[in-house]
């Protein structure tokens, strides 16, 4: 499970239901390309990448210190997968 601002969202591919009532479910998870080294233990920055019923796309960025960053639409998803 992942938290982003007061909600949960679990990284299972059963489907959920959105704030604004749309669908999606965990599509893959992606490790990012930066990394830091904190307590001795290298870190990465992850892109936790979602697909909405419809096909469309959307990706929560974490930094390497584990905390939200943005919300990606479909379009950066997109070059993310590519």
């Amino acid at each position: 499970m992942i938290k982003v601002g007061d909600k949960n969202i679990n990284l299972s591919f059963d489907y959920q239901t959105g704030s604004l009532g749309n669908r999606f479910r965990l599509s893959c998870i992606k490790k990012g390309e930066n990394s830091t080294w904190i307590n001795k233990k290298q870190c990465f920055d992850w892109f936790y990448i979602f697909r909405y019923e419809d096909g469309n796309y959307f990706t929560l960025y974490f930094d390497e210190t584990n905390v939200f960053k943005k919300k990606l639409d479909n379009k950066e998803t997109l070059k993310i997968l590519t």
